[in-house]
């Protein structure tokens, strides 16, 4: 029996080796995809010429990036940018999720569908289609008011902050849609009824039910729809750069493609600043979802519930 046992046990001990040993290529294929990119990307901040070149080290590029009063100017507008559009996209998105899963209101069957078709649509085409559609001279939108109206007027200008702001916020509202359609419609409808039996209004029971419930969801929209606006770069360009409005996601781009010879420095130097606020940002959500403050406000919301229901 004691034989009988310990060829039992010998695949179970020898299998225990397995899975450790074959994580080593997932791992090495981890670190070449990431981290050889990212140390590369921090050499670049301190040499003096191309990857792969000849050249010496020196922090003239960093200090030169950090000196230039256009590089905060595109900090400041990717951070405007995200934050507007964001700010935007979650409130539409959260709107018709709650329409589609919530209301009877005709249509709303299609909801879903049409977002799934701008969701699918890339970014470079999506901002080429409305620079066509609102460009200040030739656009579809303008031809149309001048054709109704009989005057040269052109209301709609898309190469401007508020074009790119609107197109960006259109974009990403099909994405924040898409990730809040779930959460309203598994939330425990339970809840409102009791709401309603309590004297509740729809607008109270959105506010002290609807809300405390969707937070979470609401925070993970939140930090993705930021990191998305951060790093966009068709609709800041293809947008943007006619209204003359530099991003840093652009900024980076000019400074490899346009610039003669390209600035590889200069560029790498851009990176890290992007990828700070997204850190940044993405630890803010952490803590704000793991926090204790983030316990006592669902904690509120139920206690409002059950005083209601009391």
């Amino acid at each position: 029996m004691n034989v009988a046992g310990s060829a039992l046990r010998a695949p179970r001990q020898g299998s225990r080796h397995w899975p450790v040993a074959g994580l080593w290529p997932l791992l090495a294929l981890i670190a070449f995809l990431f981290f050889w990119p990212l140390a590369m990307l921090l050499v670049g901040i301190f040499r003096s010429s191309a990857p792969g070149l000849a050249g010496e080290w020196t922090v003239t590029p960093l200090a030169r990036t950090i000196a230039a009063a256009e590089t905060w100017q595109a900090l400041a507008n990717s951070v405007v940018f995200a934050t507007l559009t964001t700010a935007i996209a979650t409130t539409l998105g959260a709107l018709f999720a709650f329409l589609a899963t919530r209301t009877t209101v005709p249509l709303r069957r299609a909801i879903t569908p049409v977002m799934l078709l701008v969701f699918a649509a890339p970014n470079l085409l999506y901002a080429v289609s409305w620079s066509l559609l609102g460009d200040p001279g030739a656009g579809l939108l303008n031809q149309a008011v001048r054709w109704a109206t009989g005057t040269t007027a052109s209301p709609f200008n898309i190469f401007s902050w508020t074009g790119m702001v609107v197109v960006q916020a259109l974009k990403l509202t099909a994405f924040c849609y898409l990730l809040l359609l779930a959460p309203l419609r598994n939330m425990n409808q339970s809840f409102e009824e009791a709401s309603f039996i309590a004297g509740a209004g729809r607008v109270a029971t959105l506010l002290r039910i609807d809300l405390p419930l969707l937070l979470p969801a609401l925070f993970g929209v939140v930090i993705v729809g930021t990191l998305f606006g951060l790093g966009a770069f068709d609709i800041p360009q293809i947008l943007g750069a006619l209204a003359g409005v530099p991003m840093l996601s652009t900024r980076i781009y000019r400074t490899l493609g346009i610039s003669t010879p390209p600035d590889y420095a200069g560029a790498s130097a851009l990176a890290p600043l992007l990828d700070c606020i997204s850190r940044n940002v993405h630890s803010i959500f952490l803590v704000s979802v793991t926090s204790r403050g983030g316990d006592q406000l669902r904690r509120a919301g139920a206690a409002r519930l059950g005083t209601r229901v009391a």
